[in-house]
């Protein structure tokens, strides 16, 4: 699983390169996302992660996590505000080296689940959710650019107070990136997703959107990114 030249996963911006921490080797991140928009009012949320990755096995990474944020919704559905706080786990798994097999090849999944409370999510209780994905990445150019492509599907549990049990939801993500290392250390490139909801498992069709952006990447030290 290890690479001649080994690939931060954070380096394809909301995209996930395939690499995984070494054997036995042990890293923390923390992460914040924020989403900010305006149609009819305003919108903020803000979400924080801090997490855990553990090289369990050899091309094994088990990554304990706790989240938590908030939302603000000013917009005409008057939904108010609203926050969470939970945690999860990931687990990596991967199949391919780019050096072996001229492609990288990762398994990924998470099991998540959220308090909710507020306006915002009312009657929601509580969410739970697992995401299965696949990570692919390539080496376009050595040392230089690189490629990734990734595909989730997001299976969302609500338990609501009204209903007394789980209705659910799924959010199919398919996305892809490049990434250029200008120099040792500093990459930037594009990413783009695409989102699609459905009412279970690729029922009712109930939304859709794209996302479409720049992203970079800094190594300032060989411990700290």
């Amino acid at each position: 699983c290890l690479e001649k030249n080994a690939l931060p996963t954070d380096v394809f911006g909301f995209n996930t390169g395939t690499d995984v921490n070494d054997y036995g080797s042990l890293s923390a991140s923390v992460t914040y996302n924020g989403a900010y928009a305006t149609r009819f009012g305003s919108f903020a949320g803000h979400t924080v992660t801090g997490q855990i990755s553990y090289g369990l096995l050899p091309c094994v990474e088990i990554g304990p996590y706790v989240i938590g944020g908030g939302v603000n919704n000013g917009g005409a559905l008057g939904l108010g505000n609203g926050g969470f706080i939970g945690g999860g786990v990931e687990g990596k798994l991967k199949l391919l080296g780019r050096d072996t097999h001229g492609v990288g090849l990762t398994f990924d999944l998470i099991v998540q689940g959220v308090g909710n409370s507020g306006n915002f999510f009312a009657p929601t209780k509580s969410t739970y959710d697992v995401v299965p994905a696949i990570f692919i990445d390539k080496e376009l150019i050595s040392g230089k650019l690189y490629g990734a492509l990734n595909a989730s599907y997001d299976f969302n549990f609500r338990n609501s107070v009204v209903l007394g049990d789980f209705s659910d939801t799924g959010v199919l993500r398919l996305g892809a990136a490049l990434s250029y290392q200008i120099v040792d250390g500093f990459f930037v490139g594009v990413d783009v997703n695409h989102y699609r909801r459905y009412r279970g498992f690729f029922g009712d069709e109930l939304g859709y959107a794209t996302t479409l952006g720049p992203n970079f990447y800094w190594q300032a030290t060989p411990k700290l990114a």
